[in-house]
C-alpha cells in the first residue's frame, strides 16, 4: 500500500512537473481610458477615468474567460459626487484576422457593481448586479504581449468607456 501511494506521488510530481514547464493559457491584462457616466436628466453626461485589470485564462485561442475589476472613476454634478466600481467575470471570444497579428473579441460578463453618491448631507450606496458588455480589437507586439482597444459597457449603470490596454500571457 505504502508502496503504490509513495508512486502515484512521485507519478503526479513528474506530471505538475512537465505541466508547468510548458506555456500556460494564464495572462494577465490591464486597461484605463476615459469614462463617461449617463446620468440623465438635466445633469447630462459626465467623465470620468476607468483602471481596471483582470486574470484570465484562455480555454482555447478563441475563447477565454477573466475575473477582474474596474473602477470607473469619479465624477462630480455639483453639488454631488459620483464613483461606480465593479467586480465582473466575463466571457472573452476573440476572432483572429486572417493570418496577422490582429484580432477583434467580444466580451460577455456579469458584474457586480458598487455605485456611490455623496453630497451635502446626501450619502447613498447601491450594489446590483448587471451585464458586462465590449467589443474590441488587438494586436500583438510579442508572442506574450498585446495591445488592446475596447469599447465596455454597464447595461444597468449607464456607464461606458473606450479603454486601452496590455495583455500578458504567461
Amino acid at each position: 500500500m505504502r508502496k503504490t501511494i509513495l508512486s502515484v506521488g512521485i507519478l503526479a510530481a513528474i506530471v505538475s512537473t512537465q505541466s508547468f514547464a510548458a506555456d500556460t493559457d494564464l495572462y494577465l491584462r490591464g486597461n484605463a481610458g476615459p469614462s463617461n457616466y449617463d446620468i440623465g436628466g438635466a445633469y447630462g453626461n459626465k467623465a470620468g477615468v476607468m483602471v481596471g485589470g483582470a486574470l484570465g485564462y484562455g480555454f482555447t485561442p478563441n475563447v477565454g474567460v477573466e475575473l477582474g475589476f474596474n473602477n470607473y472613476g469619479k465624477v462630480k454634478y455639483s453639488p454631488l459626487e459620483g464613483t461606480a466600481k465593479t467586480k465582473h467575470a466575463s466571457l472573452v471570444l476573440t476572432g483572429p484576422v486572417s493570418n496577422s497579428q490582429f484580432s477583434v473579441y467580444a466580451r460577455f460578463g456579469v458584474a457586480s457593481t458598487d455605485r456611490k453618491v455623496t453630497g451635502p448631507g446626501i450619502s447613498s450606496t447601491e450594489k446590483k448586479t448587471e451585464a458586462l458588455l465590449g467589443a474590441g480589437v488587438g494586436y500583438s507586439f510579442a508572442k506574450n504581449f498585446t495591445g488592446t482597444l475596447e469599447y465596455q459597457t454597464l447595461t444597468d449603470s449607464n456607464v461606458s468607456v473606450i479603454a486601452v490596454g496590455v495583455k500578458f500571457s504567461f
